[in-house]
């Protein structure tokens, strides 16, 4: 396990380090833009986004007296802001193959090289788990 001073203190912090694991549905792209996620987000995200904003929205009024409009569009926005983020992971997960993806393959087709199992051993969290080198010239 890591350990990292804890800025507060000098106690030691011990900082599990998760293994990568390999994904268990196909991977689609393992780079994916933030615009390629919100182009690929389902009808459920929609539904997610919109209920994580109305239900802030009910939240803020319900509890923002005096001032019940604001409040609400406050946390309104708040769960917007919730609901963008929360699906566009999701999405992400599901073009690196963590989620069920079975749609955005037929959609997208399938990565031309899929992971094995060798290609997470050894290797930090976050990395990029093919041993091909960078092209800093990709458009």
């Amino acid at each position: 396990a890591h350990s990292t001073l804890c800025w507060v203190t000098t106690t030691p912090i011990k900082m599990p380090k998760a293994p990568p694991e390999q994904p268990p549905y196909p991977v689609i792209n393992p780079d994916p833009t933030v615009q390629t996620c919100l182009n690929a987000l389902r009808f459920t995200d929609y539904l997610t986004i919109g209920g994580a904003t109305a239900g802030s929205w009910a939240y803020g009024y319900v509890f923002g007296k005096p001032v019940r409009g604001p409040t609400a569009a406050t946390a309104a926005t708040i769960g917007f802001t919730f609901g963008v983020l929360y699906t566009t992971q999701a999405a992400l997960a599901r073009f690196l193959g963590y989620q069920e993806n079975a749609k955005e393959v037929k959609k997208y087709g399938l990565y031309e090289t899929q992971p094995g199992p060798g290609d997470y051993e050894g290797k930090p969290l976050g990395s990029h788990y093919y041993n091909q080198p960078i092209n800093w010239t990709k458009n």
